[in-house]
């Protein structure tokens, strides 16, 4: 462990996401790949100016005291867009939603 670099279990932690996600944020160029010679290392630079700006359904969930599968449901019906994350080996993707829409999905996620 650096402190310019993060790993999977590092990353998943701070973003309160599965480690799995990690190399589909890389890819879709959320997250920046350091280049470090053995495993999977991010820069801890993209991954703060990533938790800023986006937050997972997962981390909203357990505020809301709620299932991120219910909340998907109510991003759908409030047009809160959600980023649909690949993961490793598992078929469902992981939502993340703009930091800028969990107060409204929290509000519209009241009974």
């Amino acid at each position: 462990r650096t402190k310019t670099h993060m790993d999977r279990t590092e990353i998943a932690a701070t973003l309160h996401c599965d480690p799995t996600v990690v190399p589909g944020l890389i890819q879709l160029g959320l997250l920046s790949r350091a280049k470090v010679a053995k495993g999977i290392w991010v820069t801890r630079r993209s991954v703060e100016a990533f938790k800023k700006k986006y937050v997972s359904l997962t981390s909203v969930a357990v505020e809301a005291s709620t299932w991120s599968r219910t909340l998907i449901s109510v991003c759908i019906k409030a047009g809160i867009r959600m980023i649909l994350v690949p993961r490793t080996n598992i078929r469902s993707p992981q939502p993340f939603i703009l930091m800028s829409d969990r107060k409204t999905l929290l509000k519209a996620a009241r009974p």
